[in-house]
């Protein structure tokens, strides 16, 4: 007798697949593995060859198919429809990682703000040299303010999820340099979301350059303080502005608890005078 003849009582045969006896009598009784050989005494044997059976069960346990979908495809298989099934099954796997990678830098983007926020010095402003990015910009809804257009928030929030464009970055808000210049502060222009350089959604490209980078904690109507201290430092150090105001709601509801904690940072183009 060879060794892919050799019998295996139930016990020895477990324990070669790793699994409690009771799963091979459950897998005979619903008929997708029946032992080899059954005695006078009802015994069950099997061979070495039915272990590679046993290892395309679990491959396909572990691919999400039901034990009846197990059975429906051993009692029809043949090798064209194990690659289809296989390349089927190849093509969702593929895709639950990429869903997966999406998840993990969505995080990540997430805590890497609320982190920058935490550590956010509110008395501080810097002048730093920023990369090129990109943003999606909802439609241009004139200068209105963020109470008047929630239903044009709630459309471009809704756009953003359907299209899966959403990476942990925080929604912002554009306000147009000639506002910030004319204290109009709670006026703007877009929503907007960065995003990665890939997207195949039209896109804005914000050029690397100089920025004026500050925080503000607190809700909306005291944004004007911090712009207030925005344009002191501009003037003292020998800047101005040559671009927009991009807002972002680093910290809001869901963060924390209440509008006093409300964290936006905001970043202008500035350039020596």
């Amino acid at each position: 007798m060879s060794l892919a003849e050799t019998l295996f009582t139930t016990g020895e045969f477990s324990e070669l697949c790793s699994v409690k006896k009771q799963t091979l009598f459950h897998y005979d009784e619903i008929g997708i593995l029946k032992p080899q050989y059954r005695n006078d005494k009802g015994y069950r044997f099997y061979t070495l060859k039915q272990l590679e059976i046993f290892s395309v069960i679990d491959i396909l346990k572990e691919l999400g198919l039901s034990l009846t979908e197990i059975k429906k495809f051993l009692d029809i298989r043949s090798l064209p429809k194990t690659i289809n099934l296989l390349a089927d099954k190849e093509k969702e796997i593929d895709l639950k990682i990429q869903q997966l990678k999406q998840q993990k830098l969505t995080i990540q983007n997430k805590k890497n703000y609320l982190y920058e926020s935490y550590k956010a010095d509110f008395s501080s402003i810097d002048i730093v040299t920023l990369p090129t990015q990109y943003y999606l910009l909802s439609d241009t809804i004139g200068d209105v303010t963020l109470k008047s257009s929630s239903h044009k928030l709630m459309s471009f929030i809704n756009f953003v999820k359907f299209n899966h464009l959403d990476s942990g970055y925080p929604i912002g808000v554009i306000i147009a340099k000639n506002n910030i210049q004319n204290d109009k502060y709670t006026e703007f222009t877009n929503f907007y979301i960065q995003v990665e350089q890939n997207i195949e959604q039209s896109h804005f490209t914000r050029n690397k350059g100089q920025y004026i980078i500050a925080y503000h904690e607190g809700p909306d109507e005291t944004l004007y303080k911090t712009h207030k201290k925005i344009k002191d430092y501009l003037i003292n150090t020998g800047f101005k502005m040559i671009g927009d105001s991009f807002e972002e709601y680093v910290v809001d509801e869901i963060s924390t608890n209440g509008p006093d904690k409300y964290v936006t940072k905001i970043s202008i183009a500035v350039e020596k005078i």
